[in-house]
């Protein structure tokens, strides 16, 4: 009779040890999510003032920030308004939105996420 005395597999440990690190990144990914699908909603809705072309040109700045703060604020995104620079220069408006999210994660541990959009619209 032949034993074979060689262990194959994962020990307890390295399981448990594999787990841990799928949970966090499972947490992570969870935690991270909704500040992603804000910025769809700001995405989308810069998309939509660029469409509309004439419409968002003939717009003061104070009227553009406002169209899209409305546009935004069904989804719980606030834009400051450090966050929204717009430039008109000759008879194009050039809409940057550049803005952070600040998600605590683990503790006193959190995660920054960045976004940029830049849109242009012609008169």
């Amino acid at each position: 009779m032949n034993l074979n005395t060689k262990q194959r597999g994962m020990t307890a440990m390295s399981m448990v040890l594999i787990g841990f690190l799928v949970g966090i990144v499972a947490v992570s990914a969870i935690k991270i999510y909704p500040s992603y699908y804000d910025d769809f909603a700001v995405a989308t809705a810069l998309e939509n003032m660029q469409e509309e072309g004439a419409k968002t040109a003939s717009m003061s700045s104070k009227q553009i920030r406002d169209t899209l703060q409305k546009r935004i604020a069904t989804s719980g995104v606030r834009l400051g308004k450090e966050d929204v620079e717009i430039i008109k220069d000759k008879g194009n408006i050039t809409i940057n939105v550049n803005y952070e999210v600040r998600t605590s994660m683990f503790g006193n541990i959190d995660a920054i996420t960045k976004f940029s959009h830049t849109i242009t619209v012609a008169k």
